[in-house]
């Protein structure tokens, strides 16, 4: 967080998405997954490639273009196992690898590929969505940039009333397994579904006053859909916290004031899943 942060205080402005809310979860999933450093770029993008073909809002030819790299994506993982079994170093690849060998019948070779495929993308993609949007957040509500600077304890609850609110993963699709019912709506067997947590996340029958921020609203993390529910929880919810929390402790430790660039329209990107924000101008002292 301080390498990535040093050139942009010393420019004294920066586009946080691209020179911040990227790097840093991207930087962090490469890491632990043990890959080489060098590749981050084209792992970035077939993450984007990913996040397209379920964007729901792209052409059939990008959609096309999306698989290619995408196709490209697999064989450089297969790649990367044959090199973590030949020499097995420290990240989650290598110990999928030993997990799979220890236990011939645990995970298929495509099993972990579409696991490590899953990682890459989910370990990045959702939480540039949250740093970007809680800086976004922090500068539009009223007073909270101070609030924060003098209460940094606060921030954990600042992060889980963002992720509330602006939900970095809107939904997604669900296959309905049996015959069922759901608030006097049939779903039959085999139908496709797409549930909304950010709708369940602003019900106010469970969050009164949904639709404002309220900094007090939890007083313990996880009461909220976020990050999934049951067996579909998310794996990498403590990770995405904690690189947020440091995000923002780190940014406000080495500043004295942040605002907002003027020319910000705050768009996202077109997507029926992700609420990522194309960028964010910042001025900072």
């Amino acid at each position: 967080a301080n390498q990535l942060l040093d050139p942009v205080l010393a420019r004294g402005k920066c586009d946080w998405v691209k020179d911040f809310a990227i790097p840093l979860p991207m930087t962090m999933i490469v890491r632990l997954l043990g890959l080489p450093m060098e590749d981050l770029p084209r792992l970035k993008n077939w993450s984007d490639c990913a996040i397209g073909v379920l964007s729901g809002l792209r052409s059939s030819a990008e959609v096309a273009a999306n698989a290619l790299e995408l196709a490209n994506m697999v064989e450089y993982i297969a790649v990367q196992l044959d090199l973590a079994k030949q020499n097995p170093r420290e990240g989650v690849i290598s110990d999928l690898v030993r997990a799979s060998e220890a236990d011939s019948e645990s995970l298929s070779r495509g099993e972990l590929i579409s696991i490590i495929a899953q990682l890459i993308t989910a370990g990045n993609e959702t939480t540039t969505s949250l740093i970007g949007t809680a800086v976004m957040r922090m500068l539009r509500t009223e007073g909270m940039q101070q609030t924060l600077r003098e209460q940094p304890q606060k921030i954990p609850a600042f992060i889980e009333e963002t992720v509330r609110l602006d939900t970095p993963l809107k939904g997604h699709f669900r296959l309905v397994k049996k015959d069922t019912e759901v608030a006097g709506q049939p779903l039959p067997s085999g139908s496709r579904v797409m549930l909304l947590w950010a709708s369940a996340n602003r019900d106010d029958r469970e969050y009164p006053a949904a639709d404002q921020f309220d900094l007090d609203r939890f007083s313990k993390p996880g009461l909220h859909f976020s990050f999934g529910y049951g067996i579909h929880h998310c794996l990498g919810a403590a990770l995405g916290r904690a690189e947020t929390r440091i995000a923002l402790e780190t940014l406000l430790a080495r500043t004295k004031h942040i605002e907002l660039g003027p020319d910000n329209d705050f768009h996202h990107v077109p997507s029926l899943l992700v609420r990522s924000l194309r960028k964010l101008d910042l001025h900072i002292e």
